[in-house]
């Protein structure tokens, strides 16, 4: 199939559209690649933008299939690979942290934390146990991990193999990449595709290849918006290296660490269409739940209030679906870092017609 093309169009510049140009011109740089997005290339405003970057399998297993886990263990593997040829071509590095993560909950609120380490064990194989890939804390190694947040907890859940990104910086070094390579970028404008045709601002361009990677933009079977919010925090008085779960019977709030003493807040998922700016209520709990994991947090300065929509099929789980000449990427929803190195790679083996183990998320039109 990729020998046959020369010319390429990606509709949406996101996590999916940005990684997929990326990898293209590495393996196939004589291609003509035209690059189309709603938003400015230097302000997106995608859910890959607003995301915490966590790159969490085991956390996600809960709520996922097993197929998802194992996709994330295998990005775990590739991540550092991609994000060091990345800063080689680029100049800029990655933050990329693979130190485990930690996943708490209050004494009064120990049985979420214990209902979650069970729905990890049903998920697993006694092959996946014997790995230890998670162990308890009790407060003298909870302190060892995280001498601040460590005080105010007896015990924790300490997943191994998980990661964070600084995704904002992931997204900055791909633009630079796509401009480095004088790819055509047509960015601020609508876009239609019919067949492999590309229809923009009253013009219609023709392509050997189109790949639909607009997210909630696509008009996929099926698709729904999952809202998340977030807010963006600064607090010099408190150091923390790993991700943070904090269990709760409400709401499930996640702290991400970013450079300079940034933390990325986040717990909500609501099923709506709704796009509008963080509810006061939301605020409220946010902050109040960071307040309860350590008390310096009430001197956070409040940097950015953010809220998004996430593509998501009725399953969650990714699609890749392909229709003479269009193929569409889409449905990752909140698993877009966790899952990309492997929808990327699946993506590729289609092109190359060679055989992939993800068969269950590929349909043909």
């Amino acid at each position: 199939m990729i020998e046959s093309m020369k010319q390429v169009a990606i509709v949406g510049a996101g996590l999916v559209g940005r990684m997929l140009v990326w990898r293209l011109l590495n393996e196939y740089p004589d291609l003509n690649i035209h690059l189309f997005d709603k938003d400015d290339l230097s302000q997106s405003t995608s859910a890959a933008q607003t995301a915490a970057g966590m790159i969490s399998p085991l956390s996600e297993l809960c709520v996922s299939d097993r197929a998802i886990y194992d996709m994330g263990l295998a990005a775990l593997t590739q991540w550092p690979n991609w994000l060091k040829k990345l800063e080689q071509q680029t100049g800029r590095k990655v933050d990329y942290q693979s130190c485990g993560s930690i996943v708490l909950a209050h004494a009064l609120d120990q049985n979420e934390l214990t209902q979650f380490q069970q729905e990890i064990d049903f998920k697993l194989t006694q092959h996946d146990l014997n790995k230890q890939p998670y162990k308890w804390l009790d407060k003298t190694l909870l302190l060892e991990k995280e001498s601040m947040i460590g005080q105010n907890f007896e015990s924790g859940l300490f997943l191994n193999d998980e990661a964070y990104i600084d995704n904002r910086e992931l997204l900055t070094s791909l633009k630079t990449f796509i401009l480095n390579n004088h790819i055509t970028v047509i960015d601020n404008c609508q876009c239609d595709i019919v067949d492999n045709v590309v229809e923009f601002d009253d013009k219609k361009l023709k392509f050997d290849f189109v790949f639909d990677c607009r997210g909630i933009g696509s008009n996929v079977e099926n698709l729904r918006s999952v809202r998340g919010e977030v807010m963006h925090v600064e607090c010099k008085e408190v150091n923390i290296k790993h991700a943070i779960r904090f269990m709760h019977p409400r709401y499930k709030l996640y702290i991400v660490p970013k450079p300079n003493h940034r933390y990325v807040i986040g717990a909500t998922e609501i099923e709506s269409h709704d796009n509008s700016p963080m509810s006061l209520q939301s605020m409220m709990e946010l902050g109040s739940a960071l307040y309860s994991v350590h008390p310096a947090f009430a001197e956070s300065r409040v940097l950015e209030i953010d809220a998004n929509l996430r593509p998501a099929m009725l399953d969650n789980n990714p699609v890749i679906k392909i229709s003479n000449n269009v193929m569409c990427v889409n449905g990752l929803y909140r698993h877009g870092y966790l899952l990309i190195p492997e929808v990327i790679n699946t993506v590729m083996n289609i092109l190359k017609k060679q055989s992939h183990q993800y068969h269950w998320m590929v349909s043909y039109e």
